[in-house]
């Protein structure tokens, strides 16, 4: 699969998004980052369900926003599975019809029982929504959202209306799907375990801006910067005041690092995990 690029400036009453990212071709790229951020506007206009003042989305060539050439491909053109935090379900559908839903009678008979197999909800493929408990319903919003097989899998919270023991389950389920189709996955989540779990590549969204994204190791590791570290759950942030070499200081006290700071070290926070005494 390509690489996906976006770059997009929104600007509404409250708000602004100055966002851009690589998203990488395979793999599940986690967005974190505060209420209000900006995570599902990104996530909105990658599907094409919001179009930014200034922008463009480049996949592997294909492109489907250049505000600039006035280019805007459609939702229903870009190909695009999405999974929304509540689901969206057609309540009056049942669940095969839910899941089949777009496709051509020919697909549908071909791909819907394959994907009811799939997630393990082929005995309730004629139930319909409201009879459904909220971890089936997430299985057939994936489902809906994975049989057109899509060049790019958005994923909005899916799990946070779902009780702990069923997140770790459907957590395997996706992470086992994603893998053996092997394309690209957005997801924005609050949960810093589920995307240490799940996540390939990490960014850290505040104020509208991708501040950090790499790989998911490195960004837990060095976040590179104090906002950024708060997100990824770092704690006992403490000002530094002067460094000598390895040794940085303070009022309240001194520590020598393993390895030598930057010069423009302001903060220091260590993990639990990395103090030696």
């Amino acid at each position: 699969m390509n690489d996906i690029y976006v770059a997009a400036k929104l600007k509404r009453e409250g708000f602004e998004l100055n966002a851009s990212l690589n998203l990488p071709g395979q793999g599940v790229t986690v967005i974190l980052g505060p209420s209000g951020s900006g995570k599902t506007t990104l996530l909105r206009i990658l599907a094409g369900l919001e179009k930014p003042q200034q922008g463009i989305i480049d996949n592997g060539g294909d492109i489907w926003l250049d505000t600039q050439k006035h280019t805007f491909i459609p939702p229903q053109q870009r190909n695009v599975g999405v999974v929304f935090q509540d689901y969206a379900l057609f309540e009056h559908m049942s669940v095969e019809a839910n899941v089949g839903f777009g496709l051509t009678r020919a697909k549908r008979r071909r791909r819907v029982p394959q994907w009811l197999d799939k997630l393990n909800i082929k005995e309730l493929a004629q139930r319909h929504p409201r009879q459904l408990s909220g971890g089936q319903r997430q299985r057939v919003a994936l489902a809906r959202a994975l049989i057109t097989e899509p060049e790019l899998l958005l994923l909005d919270e899916p799990f946070a209306a779902l009780e702990t023991h069923l997140r770790h389950y459907l957590r395997e389920q996706l992470l086992e799907v994603v893998t053996q189709l092997k394309q690209p996955v957005l997801m924005v989540t609050h949960d810093l375990n589920e995307a240490r779990y799940l996540a390939d590549n990490i960014g850290v969204m505040i104020n509208g801006v991708v501040q950090r994204l790499g790989k998911t190791g490195d960004v837990f590791n060095d976040p590179r910067s104090l906002e950024v570290a708060r997100v990824l759950g770092w704690r006992n942030f403490l000002p530094v005041t002067s460094l000598q070499g390895r040794r940085i200081k303070s009022g309240w006290g001194s520590l020598v690092l393993n390895r030598e700071p930057s010069i423009e070290t302001d903060w220091l926070a260590i993990r639990p995990e990395h103090i030696r005494l």
